[in-house]
Parts: C-alpha cells; sequence; structure tokens
C-alpha cells in the first residue's frame, strides 16, 4: 500500500470515529442534532487527495503552527501529582508540540492556594498566557474576567482560526451558548459533553452484597431506606459479629443533601418551571431534616459524617463498615470494586433509583450536568502576545487529531483499533488504577479540559457491568433542575457572592446542627427567617434575571 493511500485511510478513519461520537448524541438541555450534510461534506472533500487528506485530520489547521518555536505559560492545577510532577511530562503535549511548534511551560499552583495564587498574580498584573479556571465562579462573572483582562474575548479569533471547535458551534447549536456572556461574548475554550454516561455520573449506591445477604430488596422509597440502613445497622451484614457497621457514610454533609431530591428539590438554587428557587428554605426541606435527624439519631448516619474527608471515606467503604453513600460511577462504583476485587471477591456495589416519596413514583429530581459546567475551561489572558497562535493552538485539541489523542492517547501504547473501534489496552483497563496511574501518563482522560469528550471513551471507562447500570438507572428522572451556565452582570455577580458566602456557610453549619441534633428542626421557621435576613430573596432575584437573560440567548 503506498504512502498516499496509507494518509487517505487513515483519515478517513478518523473521521468516521469522530462522526461516529457526535451522531450518537443524546438530546439534552443543551445539544442538539447533529449535522449529517456538514459531515458528508467534510468526509468528500478530505478524500480528495493524499495532501487534502494530511490536513483534514487537523480540521484544516496548517502545522506547524508557528515559524520559530514559541512558548507559553499555562497556569492549571496539577490534578494528578502522585503519577507526575509536571504536565510537560504529559505525551499528549509532547507530541502537540512536535506537531505545532509551541511548547507550553506549566505553572501548577500549590495545592489548596490555587485561587490565592492566581490572585496574586493578576494583583501584579504578572499574567500567564493561559489560565485554565472555572469561569463561573470568577469574582464578577464571566464579564468581570472580560474586563479585568484575566480573558479576552475569543469570539473573533475563534470565527477566523478556529475551524475545529467552529464545527462543534455548528454541530451542537447550543453549544456555543453555553460559553458565552448575555452580550454574545466567548471567554473560554469548553470542556464539552454531550451523553448520559458523561452528564449524569454521580448517584446513591449501595453494598448490594448485604443486600442479597439478608435477602433486602433494592431501596426505591425514602422509607425503604430507612428500613434497609436500620437492617444493615442491626443484622450484621459483613458477618464479624460486630456491631460495627455504619449504614451510610458521607464526606461532611454534601452527600446526605440528595436524599432532599426525594421532595423535588435541591440543596441549592433550582430551576422549578422556570421559575428559580433556593432549596434549603422551601417548606419541604424542614421533613427532609426530620427525616435525616432520625436517621442520625438511630445511628444510620456516620456519627462522624460532619468531619469524615475523602481519605476517611474510601477506608471506611473498603472497609466492610460502610453500607451505602452518594459517589461516581467511576470514582466511586469503579474505583472500589476493581480495588476490592482481589481482598474480597464477594464485594459487590450498586446505583440505587433516586429515592420517591411513593412507591411507584419516578424519580422527580436527579444529578445531571449541562454539556458545559465551567470545569476544565481554559482562558487566554489579554497579556498574551500571541493570542492568534494560542487560539490555534487550542483549535489543535477539537480537531479529529486532537480528539483521539485527548481522550485515548496514543495507538499502540494505550489503545489499539479493533475493526475501526479504539479500545484501550489491558494495561489501562485491567488494572485497579489503570486509568489514572497508566492513561494519566499519556493524557487528562479522567478529569477536564478544553476538548470534547468521547462518549466511546467514557464507555469503556464505564466498562464495569454495575457503572453502566447505575448511569442508566440514575439517568431516569423527571428532570434535571440543575441550572445552566447563567452569567450574572459583573455587579450581580459580585453582589451575589457577598451573599451567597454568608448565606454558604450558615446553610452548611445549621444543616450539620439540624441533623445532628443540636438545633430543633422546630426552629426551621426562624433559620428561614435568618436566610432573608441575609438576602437570599435578593439572591433569588439576581438568579432569575440571569436565567431569564439564558434563555432568551
Amino acid at each position: 500500500m503506498n504512502k498516499s493511500l496509507k494518509v487517505l485511510l487513515s483519515l478517513l478513519l478518523s473521521l468516521v470515529l469522530l462522526s461516529t461520537c457526535l451522531i450518537g448524541c443524546t438530546k439534552n438541555n443543551s445539544s442538539s442534532e447533529i449535522s449529517q450534510t456538514t459531515l458528508a461534506a467534510t468526509t468528500n472533500s478530505a478524500a480528495t487527495s493524499a495532501a487534502e487528506t494530511e490536513n483534514a485530520e487537523l480540521g484544516g489547521l496548517k502545522l506547524p503552527l508557528v515559524d520559530k518555536p514559541l512558548t507559553l505559560t499555562y497556569y492549571l492545577t496539577n490534578l494528578y501529582p502522585t503519577v507526575m510532577k509536571s504536565y510537560n511530562d504529559m505525551k499528549v503535549y509532547q507530541i502537540q508540540e512536535q506537531d505545532t511548534g509551541i511548547h507550553i511551560d506549566f505553572i501548577h499552583p500549590a495545592a489548596g492556594q490555587e485561587a490565592d495564587q492566581l490572585n496574586l498574580l493578576i494583583a501584579s498584573n504578572e499574567l500567564p498566557d493561559i489560565i485554565e479556571i472555572n469561569p463561573l465562579n470568577y469574582a464578577g462573572g464571566p464579564g468581570k474576567l472580560l474586563q479585568d483582562g484575566t480573558a479576552v474575548d475569543l469570539k473573533e479569533m475563534i470565527d477566523q482560526y478556529a475551524p475545529n471547535i467552529k464545527k462543534v458551534f455548528q454541530d451542537y447549536s447550543g453549544s456555543k451558548k453555553l460559553i458565552s456572556t448575555d452580550e454574545g461574548n466567548i471567554y473560554c475554550f469548553p470542556w464539552l459533553c454531550f451523553y448520559d454516561n458523561q452528564l449524569v455520573y454521580m448517584g446513591h449506591i449501595i453494598r448490594e452484597d448485604w443486600l442479597e445477604k439478608l435477602a433486602l430488596k433494592m431501596p426505591e422509597t425514602i422509607d425503604d431506606w430507612y428500613n434497609v440502613l436500620k437492617a444493615f445497622k442491626e443484622k450484621d451484614p459483613n458477618g464479624n459479629q460486630k456491631n460495627d457497621e455504619i449504614p451510610y457514610i458521607s464526606i461532611k454533609h454534601d452527600r446526605i443533601l440528595p436524599f432532599s431530591y426525594a421532595w423535588g428539590i435541591t440543596a441549592d438554587f433550582y430551576d422549578d418551571n422556570s421559575v428559580i428557587k433556593y432549596g434549603p428554605m422551601q417548606p419541604v426541606f424542614k421533613e427532609y431534616l426530620s427525616i435525616m435527624r432520625k436517621w442520625y439519631s438511630e445511628g444510620l448516619i456516620d456519627p462522624d459524617f460532619a468531619s469524615t474527608d475523602s481519605k476517611q471515606f474510601d477506608a471506611k467503604a473498603t472497609g466492610d463498615i460502610g453500607g451505602a453513600f452518594y459517589g461516581y460511577a467511576g470514582g466511586g462504583i469503579r474505583k472500589y470494586m476493581t480495588s476490592m476485587a482481589g481482598t474480597n471477591p464477594e464485594y459487590k456495589l450498586a446505583g440505587t433509583s433516586y429515592p420517591v416519596l411513593q412507591s411507584g413514583q419516578k424519580p422527580p429530581v436527579g444529578h445531571r450536568i449541562y454539556s458545559f459546567n465551567g470545569n476544565g475551561a481554559a482562558v487566554i489572558s489579554s497579556k498574551n502576545k500571541h493570542q492568534k497562535e494560542t487560539v490555534q493552538w487550542f483549535d489543535y485539541n477539537y480537531s479529529p487529531k486532537g480528539y483521539m489523542l485527548y481522550n485515548y492517547g496514543i495507538e499502540g501504547e494505550t489503545y489499539t483499533m479493533n475493526n475501526g473501534t479504539p479500545s484501550f489496552v489491558e494495561k489501562i483497563t485491567g488494572a485497579a488504577n489503570g486509568f489514572m496511574e497508566e492513561l494519566t501518563k499519556v493524557n487528562r482522560f479522567v478529569g477536564s479540559g478544553p476538548w470534547v469528550h468521547a462518549k466511546e471513551a467514557q464507555d469503556q471507562y464505564m466498562s464495569l457491568p454495575a457503572q453502566r447500570v447505575a448511569i442508566a438507572t440514575w439517568s431516569n428522572t423527571e428532570k434535571s433542575c440543575f441550572l445552566p451556565p447563567i452569567t450574572p452582570t459583573q455587579d450581580e455577580s459580585l453582589r451575589l457572592t457577598a451573599i451567597m458566602s454568608e448565606i454558604n456557610t450558615y446553610m452548611a453549619e445549621m444543616v450539620n446542627k439540624f441533623i445532628m441534633g443540636q438545633e430543633s428542626v422546630d426552629s426551621f421557621d426562624k433559620y428561614v427567617e435568618s436566610l432573608k435576613k441575609m438576602n437570599i430573596e435578593e439572591a433569588i432575584k439576581i438568579k432569575q434575571a440571569a436565567f431569564d437573560r439564558y434563555n432568551k440567548r
């Protein structure tokens, strides 16, 4: 086979893979059906010549992007410090440097000091060229991010220099709206997900082997949950003849709050038929607190939930004492079942449906994020003197080649092609921490970042039947209620931050006190009055105004 034909076939395969990912899009709040005409036109034009085929693998970008080597600074958190000291050691960036001619000098802030160190850089006017940040959490919002010069408006540069992300916007009409301000400015390169296995990844998880041992059915209602947790507490499901089981474990109060979904609310701002409400002040939240107080008083909830950190949580989940918890399909079910396979083959986890109040009722609310929720977003700072080249460097991520690199890694090393489908190799899928320890040496798949996340790659990460069943189960709810990435104005955002900083602290303290019995649930009305004095109603109005503007974009 001659070289030109090999190149042509390689490109066509890449295009088919990208098409497969995009065509399988499930309908959600922010995505739309892909344009088959666009895909067909791309495929047909790509087949005209081997030279054009080489270009099409990059979506029209011409490499290298620069005539002489260029170095850009990139500020972001190192999510994998136990695997590598710097993302400069990550192979995907080394390959991208070879292709583009652009070297990235990564700046990793100290863990827990990310915000403080970024604020120091902003104050000193020494911004790096690129900053990976959740723009929705920036003080003053994305609009202030642009006004401060921490980020530049990307709208015109994307239109001129970024054919690959432009194609994403065309194929998914809602995606551009998600990363725009109300004025139409584009503030970041996003991490985008379009499928249930990416948008729904959390829910209640239970020791299925304990259920089977005690001949219990999967809990459906809040009352069912009470009965199951009580049996876990009293009937020695771990079989060690000790009363050491902790029926429900949690990291602080955060993973107890989702039980409130049974009442059709969330424990934050939520969308109730286009009306913004704040869950922790709704009358039914009192009912939720009363139930949690009863469970805690009877030892059904971890007595140390308020102080449990992630390491302690992991130890309880795998120490044959934790019976149920709220967690991730990947970082919970896969992580724990894989790690326990050698020491306790009977250990089995299952995702349960979101609880309801009445048997046979469809769960009114469940976890579901939007295709863009702020995580993994990257912005270009106003101090960047090579903005055009940086835009093109990011656009590489959204090309067919970038799509493969950022999702699957390197062919022959992290994946192989099987009947036209990329499949992760055994060292990635077979090891307990294969995705984290091995794949992370190559790319950032286990996390988020500025690229389009592949459904098929996520399917392989969610390879255990228990994971896939859990996601399907968690997806079966009436609605999400979670808000899209709305953008309050600068003044609104600053005011909202000031209000919610105090309210979030107060709400967390009071929820703990209510559940632990340090404060009577009968004083709930007094608690609501305190929220009103802290201006929660003003915060609701700000959220409503921003939500209304978002819907009019």
